[in-house]
């Protein structure tokens, strides 16, 4: 039973502290490390200074405090090795360093049992005066043999042995007196055998369960358990199956027992239940090597699988399944004994459990900051996150190695970082011996699409361009082409394959936030296509812009075919569908003779020999091979005389390995003449390039000129001959005839029932310089129900726009329009929009004049459009605001707006089909525009 004047006495003592103090709670180290400490000399575990333990444990156990001789109830206690004075220095050196120091009660060799009060209050007397003069962290207790027994009929929350009592009144006294010294609270740990613990979940009784009353009493007290997982039996875990010492299983189940709590049989009933502490409480204690333990002793790998299965960090390393859990913030590790541990005798190398823990509860973590990350994609503040947690001896440190700038160092609470900028990035995790750094790049990656500077329409039309490093994007890229400046309707993707026309073709790419563009300048060797839209069954009107004079030919297809008609323009036949039709340049087709001719070149003397295997030349434009004139080597009878033509990669051209069998019908003493070679299979496509060769092959040799040779060789604007077998020969090949000159123009005829005939004949329709501009006129005849002109003019850097409007006289007349202030320094095309009384509109051919200019500001897009209308101010400060009116045919407003930023939009989608003008006014200034709403 418990001494009323002792409870007494002990609530006072409480009250009052509470009362007039405000207590500091210790706390333990997180996670961790418990190691006896041996206050003696032993041959096989070697004494060490108090200050000279190792730096991994951070929860010392001096061992022991021991009951004086003749008792065992009062506890004494002496350094040994050094004075009092000197081991006061070193614990508090270690406590300097946050290490916690307390003194071990008991021992296997040192029973204490506390039979009566008057034991009681010797052994507080005796632990707090030791406390007092040392002053130790707190106590702890290792009462093992005779020291705790039960009996049967106790139970565990209503104990009924006096010296259970007696122990559990003595440690809550040792506390007060501990709070009243220090203020602050005692720590309390127990290191009781598996038998005192989780052997009452077999039998009750005796030594059997004989711990868990005093566990349960003293549960909101106690800092921390670590049962001795050694020098014991086989024990059951709560799950019903028993297990052995020294195995995953046994520190699996014996330590999820004491978490989760268990029930203890009572004679058929229950003296339980023990109730579980909390993970917080609980470490594993194993000795440190096998001599160090009767039995027990787990290899460290064993160690750190069971204990990576109870924290829910690995797999199940065993047959138990855990019942509960996991217990990530499991507290730590205990061991007998540092000593122990110390020595290479007993483990391979000093310190491994000291390093096993460490590998348990501070890994070797290499940071892991992920992928890299675009700028584009993400705002600023960014969080970069190490991927790792903050933990005890963890530091971290952040730097930018664009800057080359620390930006934190060594910090315990840093495991992620705010960045404002872009750059590369590095996070330094160190733990204790370990330090494991990774890096991540956070930077604006968009590529800038891969096109070429410039291209020329020629060989190929209509022209390809795209972004040859498209498949570096990352998915989501939205792309726009350009036209001079101008967004091409629908086409938003890395490719536009429909260019006919000379301009800046640019591609824009944006991501996120990021762009990125790249610009094509396109020139053109080839006319300016006129295009024509007509109603099904209607003929078209189909025209070139050229500055050549010809003559060029009309064709229904690409290549081949009978020509359809000559000259700039072109009548179609009645049309139900939207029709191509093709133009030549006869001027730039054909087959020409080029080259160094057999004769009169000045390449010196011929001569015979096969020392020559091979020409090299440049292609500046592509072309077709057609023949060759050649002098082979060979005197008489008929022979095989072969050669191929290969890139700069020594790779054959498409039909480039050509094979002749050639007879020489002169005697048999004199070297053939030249033999002209028809290439078959119409010859072979050189494109424009470097490097080529003609290479002879087979036995049949070629040969040379020697004397005069000189390298490069320019005798033709199609390709430069810059070198042969030998610096001085010229393997002899002559007269060779290609087949240059552009594709045919492709010009089309739209077919829709949109597009309107003119109600008037449009005789004639020409434009003239006229001062600073530029003077319009044209003649009508028959004009029937027109209302006017509206008068459209563009540029090669501008779309079509409106610039003013001419009323109808009819039947017949003559028009002018003058156009005062055109742009300068480019070519302007201008067009008419006749408008009828019925609100239809077509429009007429596009006549040009080259004047001094300028680009506009700005554009509309899509046009042609079918919903909304959008505007943009190209520049660099929008001097607006403009007042948008849009009418139709009639002169009726129909829509009216202010444009006040750079981009505005107007929405059309509840208009009828047709033209409309938008004008644009600035003041005094107006601008017009031809909007057709499909």
């Amino acid at each position: 039973m418990i001494s009323t004047n002792f409870t007494t006495r002990l609530c006072l003592v409480m009250c009052m502290l509470a009362w007039h103090h405000t207590f500091t709670f210790a706390q333990l180290p997180t996670p961790s490390l418990v190691g006896y400490w041996q206050n003696w000399n032993d041959p096989a575990s070697p004494y060490i200074q108090l200050d000279q333990v190792d730096a991994r444990y951070n929860v010392i156990e001096v061992a022991f405090g021991v009951p004086i001789n003749g008792t065992d109830y009062e506890i004494g206690f002496t350094p040994d090795g050094v004075s009092q004075s000197t081991f006061i220095s070193q614990l508090q050196y270690l406590q300097g360093l946050g290490k916690k120091v307390l003194l071990s009660i008991g021992g296997a060799n040192d029973p204490v049992k506390l039979d009566n009060a008057t034991e009681r209050d010797v052994f507080v007397s005796s632990v707090t005066s030791l406390l007092n003069t040392y002053g130790f962290d707190g106590i702890d207790i290792d009462f093992e043999g005779s020291s705790l027994s039960v009996s049967s009929s106790s139970t565990i929350a209503n104990p009924t042995d006096a010296h259970i009592i007696n122990l559990i009144d003595a440690i809550e006294a040792i506390m007060a007196n501990y709070r009243n010294s220090f203020n602050k609270k005692m720590l309390l740990t127990f290191a009781p055998e598996t038998a005192f613990v989780q052997g009452g979940m077999s039998q009750w009784g005796g030594l059997w369960g004989a711990y868990l009353p005093v566990l349960h009493a003293l549960r909101d007290s106690i800092d921390l358990l670590h049962v001795q997982l050694y020098n014991s039996g086989s024990m059951y875990g709560i799950d019903g199956n028993i297990y052995s010492q020294g195995t995953a299983d046994f520190i699996v189940a014996m330590t999820e027992a004491v978490i989760q709590g268990f029930d203890v049989p009572l004679s058929g009933n229950q003296a339980g239940p023990f109730i579980g502490l909390p993970e917080t409480k609980i470490a594993v204690g194993l000795p440190a090597c096998p001599n160090a333990a009767g039995g027990g002793f787990t290899d460290p790998d064993t160690v750190k699988a069971a204990i990576d299965y109870l924290r829910g960090l690995g797999p199940k390393p065993g047959s138990y399944n855990r019942q509960g859990g996991p217990y990530p913030n499991l507290r730590g590790m205990m061991t007998w004994s540092i000593n122990w541990d110390a020595v290479t005798t007993c483990n391979a190398t000093a310190y491994e459990y000291a390093a096993n823990f460490v590998d348990i509860f501070f890994p070797c973590v290499k940071p892991n900051l992920g992928p890299n990350v675009s700028a584009c994609t993400i705002s600023f503040p960014y969080t970069l996150n190490s991927g790792t947690s903050t933990n005890t001896n963890v530091t971290f440190t952040w730097m930018n190695l664009t800057t080359n700038q620390i930006l934190v160092e060594n910090s315990p609470t840093a495991n992620t970082w705010n960045i404002s900028t872009t750059g590369v990035y590095r996070v330094i995790r160190d733990s204790l011996s370990c330090s494991k750094s990774d890096d991540i790049s956070v930077l604006n990656d968009l590529p800038s699409p891969s096109l070429p500077a410039s291209e020329n329409i020629c060989s190929v039309v209509p022209l390809a361009l795209s972004a040859a490093n498209s498949g570096s994007f990352p998915g989501g890229t939205s792309w726009q082409w350009y036209k001079n400046g101008v967004a091409i309707a629908g086409a938003t993707s890395p490719s536009l394959d429909t260019i006919r026309f000379a301009a800046a073709y640019k591609l824009a790419a944006q991501y996120g936030s990021c762009s990125t563009e790249s610009t094509t300048n396109v020139t053109s060797s080839l006319p300016t296509p006129v295009d024509d839209c007509v109603t099904p069954g209607s003929q078209a009107q189909l025209s070139i812009q050229t500055a050549s004079s010809g003559p060029f030919n009309w064709y229904a297809n690409s290549t081949g075919g009978t020509s359809l008609g000559t000259g700039t323009t072109f009548t179609t036949p009645p049309l139900s569908s939207t029709t191509t039709y093709y133009v030549e340049d006869a001027s730039t087709a054909g087959i020409t003779t080029t080259g160094p001719p057999p004769t009169n070149n000045g390449l010196g003397t011929l001569q015979n020999g096969g020392s020559q295997t091979e020409i090299i030349f440049d292609a500046e434009t592509s072309f077709t091979l057609k023949e060759l004139t050649v002098y082979p080597m060979i005197w008489c009878y008929t022979h095989t005389l072969s050669f191929e033509i290969r890139d700069a990669s020594d790779n054959v051209l498409p039909n480039g390995a050509q094979s002749f069998s050639i007879t020489d019908d002169l005697n048999c003493s004199t070297v053939s003449g030249p033999v002209t070679l028809v290439l078959s299979n119409g010859g072979v496509n050189i494109p424009a390039g470097t490097g080529y060769k003609i290479v002879k092959v087979g036995s049949i040799n070629f040969n040379h000129w020697q004397g005069s040779v000189s390298y490069p060789m320019s005798y033709s604007p199609y390709f430069t001959i810059t070198g042969g077998s030998s610096s001085d020969k010229y393997m002899a090949v002559h007269d060779w005839k290609v087949e240059a000159g552009c594709a045919r123009l492709p010009v089309i005829a739209h077919v829709n029932s949109s597009c309107l005939p003119l109600p008037v004949e449009l005789v004639s329709f020409i434009v003239e310089p006229d001062g600073d501009g530029a003077l319009l006129k044209w003649r009508t005849a028959s004009e029937s129900n027109n209302r006017g002109f509206i008068v459209l003019r563009r540029t090669d850097n501008t779309p079509l726009d409106s610039i003013g409007w001419v009323d109808a006289y009819g039947p017949d007349h003559t028009y002018q329009f003058f156009d005062p202030n055109p742009p300068r320094h480019t070519t302007l095309y201008y067009q008419l929009l006749q408008v009828d009384y019925d609100g239809q509109s077509s429009f007429s051919p596009i006549v040009s004049l080259r004047i001094n200019g300028s680009v506009g500001d700005f554009d509309l897009f899509p046009n042609p459009v079918a919903d909304r209308l959008f505007l943009h101010y190209h520049g660099a400060n929008f001097p607006g605001p403009w007042l948008l009116r849009l009418y139709d045919m009639q002169g009726r407003l129909m829509l009216q707006s202010i444009w006040e930023d750079p981009e505005t939009s107007l929405d059309v989608s509840s208009l009828e089909k047709g033209p409309y003008l938008l004008t644009i006014s600035e003041n005094e200034k107006i601008e017009r525009r031809i909007v057709i709403v499909e």
